[in-house]
């Protein structure tokens, strides 16, 4: 199975944007490589929150989606999540992107939100996957940063170029 990532609503137009000043191409190489999988409801306060997004990038996720590079929770997946997400007592408030992620078993979230990010990696919340921890993608470190994070997250035999 290949990772699967979340990308916060609040970063998803920045992360995904063709214009190299703002997107970031090793990100959506990685994705369009087929080495990582975003994950994505049509139900929902994320959904809510995308539907009000920018056009190009529901437009991009319209590509995904035809690639087999999105993957879609499903409302009965997300009901079955928030049962024990709603009981927690998070930092956060975004107990939505929580529920996806145990819904989905979401290993990489994208996102700004620092208390996302503490709940997110907190196995309290979210337990590990097998052996895998949960992590935040490095979206403002350096590109080499960037890139050796991704290539450790990477589908076995496919590169990243």
């Amino acid at each position: 199975m290949c990772t699967r990532i979340i990308i916060d609503v609040n970063v998803l137009s920045e992360t995904l944007a063709d214009s190299t000043k703002t997107g970031d191409p090793l990100l959506r190489r990685w994705i369009t490589r087929g080495h990582g999988i975003v994950v994505y409801s049509d139900t929902g306060k994320y959904h809510q929150e995308m539907a009000r997004g920018n056009k190009k990038t529901l437009e991009l996720l319209g590509q995904y989606r035809r690639a087999n590079r999105l993957y879609q929770v499903t409302e009965k997946q997300l009901q079955d999540a928030r049962k024990g997400i709603s009981k927690l007592d998070t930092r956060s408030n975004d107990k939505h992107i929580l529920t996806l992620a145990y819904a989905s078993r979401a290993l990489i979230l994208c996102t700004k939100d620092k208390d996302l990010q503490q709940d997110f990696t907190n196995t309290k919340f979210l337990p590990k996957i097998g052996k895998s921890n949960r992590s935040v993608y490095p979206m403002k470190q350096a590109r080499k940063i960037r890139s050796e994070f991704l290539e450790k997250r990477k589908c076995p035999n496919r590169s990243i170029g």
